[in-house]
């Protein structure tokens, strides 16, 4: 029973198109499968799980976040990063990536921080402790 489902949740109904412009046919399909246009960011998160940079994040908190609904700084400061790489121009543009599933199950995410999140994160810190977080990582 469990083969025949999997089996179905697979099945795909292609069509074929004709493109505006130039010849030939084009397949397309529906799928129940998550996909992303930020798929390059897999090899970058991979990187990241490489180098250990989470376990460096989880290292250097500043702070112990209180609410039970609370995102790990870590996973704050690697939401950032991943907005800025995937172009993101203003804090507002992360929105893109937390809409995207496919995205989460990558980074082993429920939810991806939002805007305000990020924003809200950077706005406790001084210059100073930026710094001081910042430059044992820069070795």
């Amino acid at each position: 029973m469990q083969k025949y489902f999997s089996q179905t949740m697979e099945q795909n109904d292609w069509q074929e198109f004709k493109p505006l412009f130039g010849g030939g046919k084009i397949k397309i399909c529906d799928t129940l499968r998550a996909v992303t246009p930020f798929g390059g960011l897999s090899v970058l998160i991979e990187f990241f799980a490489r180098i250990g940079l989470v376990e460096q994040l989880e290292n250097r908190q500043f702070y112990q976040p209180e609410s039970p609904n609370h995102y790990d700084p870590g996973q704050i400061l690697v939401g950032f990063m991943l907005s800025v790489i995937a172009g993101a121009q203003r804090f507002a543009h992360t929105n893109q990536l937390r809409a995207d599933r496919a995205l989460q199950a990558l980074l082993g995410l429920k939810r991806f921080p939002s805007d305000d999140t990020i924003l809200n994160y950077f706005r406790r810190f001084t210059q100073a402790e930026i710094e001081r977080f910042w430059r044992p990582l820069w070795r």
